[in-house]
């Protein structure tokens, strides 16, 4: 089948992804390629969520509010702040669960490229295709994880801050990019788009099931006025303080 050279880069590049993420997940190859394929599998990751903003970039309005527009525009899409996601995560000690995201994502567009160069293959109609479609059937599930790994990657920089590897300012700023994911209305990862809604919408129903399970202590009286501010600064919306 032929392939533009775009669709062999995304190829390249995921396979890469997945390939460094199975030595960067645990240390099966010693501490060093452990090091070395985590930072590897986060530089590799930027090439790839970044490609698509690259050649997809338009020229801006030569006004003010035409740049704004324009920077907002960029911002909002998901490949630009899974771009800002690795970034924050390519130096100091590996955070596993930071690479899950990048991994599902980046195994989403890998099969989907692979269906397309393998079809009519025996070994992918036997192996391939089924997992392939089970992998389709659960894309909105796979999300939801997505959603959740991410989450969970800013509390345990909480965690982290009381440990000697802490940085306060990389946890000032996954916070901030949080903010972004929670308000992020892209609904395209690498060239992929997704199987039903957006990013917003994937953070925001991780977000409503931890408020529920934390009611207990949000809803104390003392801490109210504190947890307010802070629902108006993450979410940007003071109907969230009723």
């Amino acid at each position: 089948m032929a392939t533009d050279s775009k669709t062999m880069y995304f190829f390249a590049t995921t396979s890469a992804i997945l390939t460094f993420s199975v030595f960067g997940f645990v240390p099966i190859m010693g501490v060093k390629i452990y090091f070395y394929s985590y930072r590897l599998a986060m530089l590799t990751s930027m090439l790839a969520f970044g490609f698509r903003p690259v050649y997809s970039l338009k020229r801006p309005a030569f006004s003010l509010a035409g740049l704004r527009e324009w920077a907002v525009g960029l911002i909002n899409q998901n490949n630009v702040q899974y771009v800002l996601f690795a970034s924050l995560f390519l130096t100091g000690r590996p955070i596993t669960i930071a690479l899950g995201p990048l991994v599902i994502c980046s195994a989403y567009q890998w099969i989907t490229i692979a269906s397309k160069l393998l079809d009519g293959n025996a070994l992918w109609e036997r192996f391939g295709k089924g997992l392939f479609k089970r992998l389709e059937e659960g894309m909105v599930q796979s999300l939801v994880m997505v959603a959740a790994m991410e989450i969970a990657t800013a509390f345990y920089l909480i965690v982290e801050m009381f440990t000697q590897t802490r940085s306060a300012l990389r946890l000032v700023l996954y916070w901030n990019y949080l903010r972004m994911r929670y308000r992020c209305t892209d609904d395209i990862v690498l060239r992929l788009k997704y199987a039903a809604y957006n990013t917003a919408f994937y953070h925001q129903e991780v977000w409503k099931i931890i408020g529920h399970k934390l009611g207990f202590v949000l809803n104390i009286p003392q801490i109210q006025p504190l947890v307010n501010f802070l629902k108006v600064w993450f979410t940007g919306n003071r109907a969230h303080t009723a």
